[in-house]
């Protein structure tokens, strides 16, 4: 028999035993519902002993034998659709049986409850009447053959004191205010730990904090004060609740509230709000009903006042009658107001309630945050006598509604008890190592008390298995589960039409934060501040806001700055629900948005997270908005009003933020925008001469990648003092390697390679970006190869006024070629080829010098050693390595990887030449370089040194440029013009020629100026 037969077999079996217990005897008494029972259990019996019948039939005699096994599924198969037929009966008639016994059962039950009320009302009617005739006795009115000895003494024996019942009254009345889960929020948050926040109490305080025992936010003072709220915040997890919970047991609370209440009685309150809880822990109704409950319990005579219909209606009800009174929202409200209204009740009485949590409080269509604030300021309007102590997270609501003078803020006054709480935890033994594994958590935890209690709780556990101090430092890197569950409850209350604008600015606060990691400690921009934060919504309006002219927002004044900053750090606070805050900016002096906690980021990277940030993102591009909100903040700011540092770290951030995400679509407008913006502040800033009068400062590539701040200007007169940011997009594109716009730039705009230093500044920025391509743009502009690059000397300067060609022959040589790739050689060999062909000088050769240095007497002789370059009768220090410095060692190694003749020049100063390293490295247009140098030499064959000329601004002489024509180009290799011009002369006439292009230049800037306050008007 198979498995589903057996089945069917066992199921039949069981109804089969169930039905014949429903089944009644034939001459029993029956209702309707219990006949109709029967007869759908009989019906269900007879179907369940047919299919055990067949069942029976169908078994195989003999389990062990194969053939009749066989027979038995043969017989199966042959009865299969009868069984099928009795297995639908069954089930149908199971499910009738099932439904008419339920059917059965809820009748006897209601037929139970109705005599349980009869019963119970006869029993009230009955106690009504004994209650009466108790009444009766107690007056005396109907009892006149007993003496009035006799009448006390029976009233003693059949009834109960009068103030016995009322306190049986009030109590029923405050069982019924009371609810479950009314301290349930109070009960599970954490005692305060030993010594834990006993400084709000001390006259001192705690000497590391801001927080002022003497001025008018002291805790104490407060409370023997008239203020009426005090308003206790912080982040969330900071501990807030369990300095509540402390405050509302310590005996110093009682001691000093009872200082303001004088010969009165002191009433003491609380509520703890609670979202996820049951209804009424997280509602109004259940804070009224809660602060009722205490305070009537403190005053129960204030009942017959607060609840008057209530208490007559349970003094007319028998004392021993222990039903509950359902008071609701509404009843609770009024009895409330009632009991703040009622001025009688202050003349010997004070009030003070503790309310924790405001921003668990659910909030209604009718009730949301801002009236249940505007609730609890007109109790304490009401009367001084009033007092009330609130807690909640840095809600923009709750911050607006209470006086910042009475408010401290939880997690700059706890750093000294989370270190103690560590120390204390970890059995720390005061030693160097436990105190700086005490410190670090105490500073990862910035202030999130509840963050640290979790790192030490696992550190716990792991001490009990036996790790050592040392090896549980990693787990500060862990996520925390119990504190991504808040991250989602904290998110998940979000409203829907926030969802989304919060996604985006949590987008771009990660974005910000890895680009600044990215962009190197040099970049101080570390993100979005106040004022770019306030442009979201002109984003939402306009994606392209801050690039239209006129920019409605031109040099916005001071104060109309302070109020729009002011409100968009309240917008922020109320989209990420605490999550980011404004973090202040030493270098720049001003405020970016960053991550309240560290795990913050970690939960926003979780899966359910991520996916629902993508999901609000869809079809954003971040760093698009970014560069947006920095170029509004640019064009917003006043130009004075802006250091040069602060302009050139903004700009940097633009052009670098463009070219990672490889925006194409409107580019050239954006940082054409940003351009305009420069000129205009370093037009008000200081006079364009700074070009023509400073030097350019030029770091070595290790130093300058990835930041704009280490390239600049120096003034002549005080070297390294004097320097200057480089801010113009053109050369910041230069060196992020924006090509495109770089080549558009030349194109349109001649002035770029005008001026001596503007070139140089230009050259040195794409000298740094990897992209080569750049230098064959610029000669082609009309800058010689063998310009010179003026370089201010200093101790960490090698390159003695290299030429533009030598430069970029040290580059190459150094970064380059040690570790070519296929694509990079193919680029390389381009711009040799390009430099050579506009008369580059390629009579070079490389060698490594060794110096001995300090006194020959002395055991111990430092030895320098100098990378140099040689242009003819020309050396040029490239890398030198002294006093330990290792750029030229790791020169060094990546060339002796390369064995041979490599070798030989890095370790025995042997010579490489310009030729020899062409033919090693195998370019695909070697054969063309050869022939160029081969030019070179016969043009130039006995020239026995070398001046290097300065800059020179021209296009090369037709004769002096190698034809692109392969046909014609050996004939010119062949027939090399000797004509030499007259340096002096060429200089005389460049000078002439900058002079006038410069003025030009300062009439356009002026002119640009002009067109932008016309528009303004």
């Amino acid at each position: 028999m198979t498995e589903k037969s057996s089945h069917l077999e066992f199921i039949a079996t069981k109804t089969k035993q169930f039905a014949s217990n429903l089944v009644a005897p034939e001459n029993s008494a029956k209702d309707q519902n219990e006949k109709d029972l029967c007869d759908i259990a009989l019906e269900c019996r007879l179907i369940s002993v047919k299919i055990i019948k067949l069942s029976e039939k169908l078994k195989a005699r003999n389990s062990n034998s194969k053939f009749q096994s066989l027979i038995a599924g043969v017989k199966t198969k042959y009865r299969g659709s009868e069984i099928s037929e009795l297995e639908t009966r069954l089930s149908s008639c199971r499910s009738q049986l099932s439904l008419q016994f339920q059917y059965s059962t809820s009748s006897e039950m209601k037929i139970q409850v109705k005599n349980l009320v009869r019963l119970s009302e006869a029993d009230s009617s009955k106690l009504q009447q004994l209650q009466k005739q108790i009444e009766s006795l107690k007056n005396g009115a109907t009892i006149t053959s007993f003496s009035s000895e006799s009448k006390t003494q029976l009233k003693g024996l059949l009834g109960v004191s009068e103030s016995a019942c009322e306190v049986i009254f009030q109590q029923r009345i405050l069982r019924s205010l009371a609810f479950a889960g009314m301290s349930g929020r109070f009960d599970s948050v954490p005692e305060a730990h030993q010594e834990t926040f006993k400084w709000i109490f001390e006259a001192d305080g705690n000497k590391d904090n801001i927080f002022d025992h003497s001025g008018p936010r002291s805790f104490t003072n407060w409370l023997s004060s008239d203020e009426g709220t005090f308003h206790i915040t912080g982040k969330l997890g900071s501990g807030k609740s369990t300095l509540m919970k402390f405050l509302c047991d310590h005996e110093s609370t009682q001691i000093e509230s009872k200082k303001r209440a004088g010969d009165g009685s002191l009433v003491l309150a609380k509520f703890f709000f609670w979202k996820r809880g049951s209804p009424l822990p997280k509602s109004l109704e259940g804070l009224y009903r809660s602060l009722l409950h205490d305070v009537l319990r403190s005053c129960p005579e204030f009942i017959p006042d607060v609840l008057p219909d209530r208490w007559k209606e349970v003094k007319s009800m028998p004392w021993q009658v222990q039903n509950q009174l359902d008071i609701g929202a509404k009843e609770a409200k009024e009895a409330f107001t009632r009991l703040t209204s009622h001025t009688t009740l202050y003349k010997d009485h004070c009030f003070c309630y503790f309310i924790d949590g405001l921003d668990e409080y659910e909030e209604t269509t009718e009730d949301d945050y801002k009236s249940m604030v505007e609730t609890l300021a007109g109790w304490t309007n009401i009367s001084h006598r009033v007092k009330i102590c609130i807690s909640s997270r840095e809600y923009n609501v709750f911050l607006n509604a209470f006086s910042g003078e009475r408010r401290i803020r939880l997690q700059d006054l706890t750093k000294r008890d989370m270190q103690r709480y560590v120390r204390e935890r970890l059995h720390s033994t005061g030693d160097a190592k436990s105190e700086r594994i005490v410190n670090e958590i105490v500073e990862k935890g910035k202030g999130i008390f509840f963050w640290v209690a979790l790192v030490v709780k696992n550190f716990q556990a792991c001490f009990e298995d036996s790790h050592e101090l040392s090896e549980l430092e990693k787990l500060l890197d862990t996520p925390l589960e119990e504190l991504n569950n808040l991250f989602s409850h904290l998110l998940g209350s979000l409203e829907q039409s926030y969802r989304k604008r919060a996604a985006l600015i949590f987008a771009m606060t990660e974005t910000a934060r890895q680009f600044a990691e990215f962009a190197s400690p040099n970049c101080e921009n570390r993100g979005l501040s106040p004022m770019c934060c306030s442009f979201l919504d002109d984003f939402d309006e306009d994606p392209l806001f801050a690039t239209r002219t006129p920019y409605r927002y031109f040099s916005m004044n001071l104060i109309e700055r302070g109020k729009r900053e002011a409100h968009a750090m309240k917008r922020i606070n109320g989209y990420c629900k605490g999550l980011l805050e404004f973090e202040d900016n030493d270098v720049l002096g001003r405020a970016f948005l960053s991550y309240t906690h560290r795990s913050v980021p970690e939960f926003l990277r979780t899966g359910d997270c991520a996916k629902d940030t993508s999901f609000n993102l869809e079809g954003i591009v971040v760093e698009e908005v970014i560069c947006q909100l920095w170029l509004g903040d640019i064009r917003t700011t006043a130009p004075h009003s802006i250091s040069n540092k602060q302009m050139g770290c903004y700009a940097f951030a633009i052009v670098e933020m463009s070219n990672r995400c490889k925006i194409n679509q409107f580019l050239f407008l954006l940082l054409e925008t940003l351009s305009t913006a420069v000129t205009l502040h370093e037009l008000v800033i200081e006079s364009d001469d700074r070009y023509e009068h400073n030097a350019v400062v030029i770091h070595c590539r290790s130093e300058i990648l990835f930041t704009s701040c280490r390239v600049g200007y120096s003034d002549n007169t005080r070297p390294y003092r004097a320097r200057v940011a480089i801010s113009n997009p053109i050369h910041l594109a230069a060196f992020v390697g924006e090509t495109k716009y770089v080549r558009w730039k030349l194109e349109n705009d001649p002035s770029i390679v005008a001026s001596n230093n503007l070139t140089t500044l230009l050259i040195c920025c794409s000298m740094y970006s990897d992209q080569l391509i750049l230098h064959e743009e610029i000669l082609r502009r009309g800058v010689s190869a063998e310009a010179m690059i003026h370089k201010t000397r200093g101790p960490n300067d090698f390159l003695d006024a290299m030429s533009y060609w030598v430069h970029l022959f040290c580059n190459i040589l150094c970064y380059f070629l040690p570790n070519i790739d296929s694509i990079e050689r193919q680029a390389v060999g381009k711009c040799i080829e390009a430099f050579l062909r506009y008369g580059a000088n390629p009579c070079l050769s490389a060698f490594i010098s060794k110096e001995k240095s300090g006194d020959s007497n002395l055991p111990q002789i430092e030895e320098k050693e100098t990378l140099n370059i040689k242009c003819d009768k020309m050396v040029f220090r490239a890398l030198e390595k002294d006093s330990g410095y290792s750029r030229l060692s790791g020169f060094r190694k990546n060339w002796c990887a390369k064995g041979g003749k490599w070798k030989s020049f890095v370790l025995d100063g042997e010579a490489i030449s310009f030729r020899e390293l062409v033919l090693q490295f195998q370019f695909d247009n070697e054969a063309t370089i050869l022939q160029l140098i081969d030019a070179y030499n016969l043009k130039n064959p006995k020239e026995e040194s070398r001046e290097t000329p300065g800059m020179e601004t021209r296009e090369p002489h037709e004769e002096e440029k190698i034809s692109e024509d392969p046909s014609q180009r050996q004939n010119q290799i062949e027939q090399p013009n000797s004509k030499m011009a007259d340096v002096k002369h060429k200089k005389q006439a460049l000078d002439h020629a900058c002079s006038e292009t410069l003025t030009t230049r300062r009439k356009w800037i002026l002119s640009i100026v002009l067109l932008l306050a016309a528009n303004k008007d």
